[in-house]
This record gives C-alpha cells, sequence and structure tokens, in this order.
C-alpha cells in the first residue's frame, strides 16, 4: 500500500534502532521471498480417502499455493476438484509449507511480507559487540544509580581479540551513547563488574566524572 509505504520510509530511522537491524529496504514485491508448498495431511486423510488420496494430491498441487495457504490460515475449508469429482478439506487436513532463500527469515502478514537478511558480515558482527557494550555500561549506570546527565569514566579488560577491536573501531560511538569522557583499555583490570557478552567475559568498572 503507497501510505504504508511512505509511512515506513518515514519512519525507517526508527525501525532500524528498535530492531537492531542495519537497513530497511522495501521491496515493491515479496512474493519472490516466501514460496509455499501444499500438500495433503496424510496422518488424517490416509484412511479417510484411501485409494483417492493420490487423486487429492494431485488436484491439491495443481491449485495456487499461495492462496490455499491463506484458506488455511484464515480456518476456512479448501475445495480441490479433479475432472468432474470435488473433495472438501478441512484446514487441519491440509499441510502448508513454507519455503525461503538461504541466508534469509521470512514470515507473512495479511500479505505483507518481512524479510530478514541472517548474513552477519564480520563488520556486522563487530557493530553488534560494540552495542553489547554499550547495553552493558548502560546497565552499570543504572547499579550506581547515576542521573541520565551524570557523565562518566570507563575501563575495560578482556582477553577476547575480537571484543578488543570492537571497543576500538567503534570507540567514539560507544563514548558518545555512555556520555563516556574516557574509556580506556586496563589489562589487569581490578574492581568493577565482571559481563558476558555471549560466551566473552569482559570486565568493566564505571565511574562518575
Amino acid at each position: 500500500d503507497p501510505k504504508e509505504a511512505a509511512a515506513l520510509r518515514r519512519f525507517a530511522s526508527q525501525v532500524v534502532e528498535k530492531l537492531n537491524v542495519k537497513k530497511v529496504t522495501l521491496k515493491e514485491e515479496g512474493a519472490d521471498l516466501l514460496k509455499y508448498v501444499v500438500k495433503p495431511t496424510l496422518v488424517l486423510l490416509g484412511k479417510k480417502l484411501g485409494k483417492d488420496l493420490g487423486v487429492v494430491r494431485q488436484a491439491l498441487s495443481q491449485l495456487p499455493a499461495r492462496e490455499v495457504a491463506r484458506t488455511v490460515k484464515s480456518g476456512a475449508p479448501v475445495t480441490v476438484t479433479l475432472g468432474d469429482r470435488s473433495w472438501t478439506l478441512a484446514p487441519e487436513e491440509v499441510l502448508v509449507e513454507t519455503q525461503t532463500p538461504e541466508g534469509w527469515a521470512v514470515a507473512e502478514v495479511a500479505g505483507k511480507y518481512i524479510a530478514l537478511d541472517l548474513t552477519l558480515t564480520p563488520e556486522l558482527r563487530l557493530e553488534g559487540l560494540a552495542r553489547d557494550v554499550v547495553r552493558h555500561i548502560q546497565q552499570t549506570r543504572k547499579e550506581l544509580d547515576l542521573e541520565i546527565s551524570d557523565h562518566i569514566t570507563a575501563a575495560y579488560a578482556t582477553e577476547d581479540v575480537e571484543l578488543l577491536a570492537a571497543i576500538a573501531g567503534h570507540r567514539k560511538y560507544i563514548m558518545a551513547e555512555t556520555l563516556c569522557e574516557s574509556l580506556e583499555a586496563t589489562p589487569g583490570l581490578e574492581g568493577g563488574t565482571e559481563v558476558e557478552l555471549g560466551k566473552i567475559k569482559l570486565r568493566l568498572k564505571v565511574e562518575k566524572k
């Protein structure tokens, strides 16, 4: 819908921030992102249809899979016809499978498609680690009962090379987000708090400036 597309373009930056994604792209058509395969539910229809099961499978395969999937999702029955014969299948008697491009997660909601590119480049991973550092510093600020406007100094220590690279590469971002006036790597750091970023350990020491 043009109005919805315009709204999404207008608020794309908020979507990026809230969902922690790198970029939002609008496509006019999204059907190629999600394909449906519909089949008879064998457990339910095997005994019910008997020798007609193969015929019903063939008839079902000739229907537009996307339309069948939407009918099933709405809870309505599906009618299949082959020649002069027809069968009405309850929603639970139709198995709907989805296929997505490799490396993507896709969902359809009311005819709208939402797709996430799950590929994590080294750059994205470092950025994600930097965001985690910001989150932990902010949590430490709360634990210290600091005011939102209070400036801080922070020292950190970790043995993880990737995390060190992430902090160094996103130093200005981390400091700006946390009102940090100094952010120093301090091997052998004592005191502070040890936090975990997945399996990575990081020791943080935050003090009010």
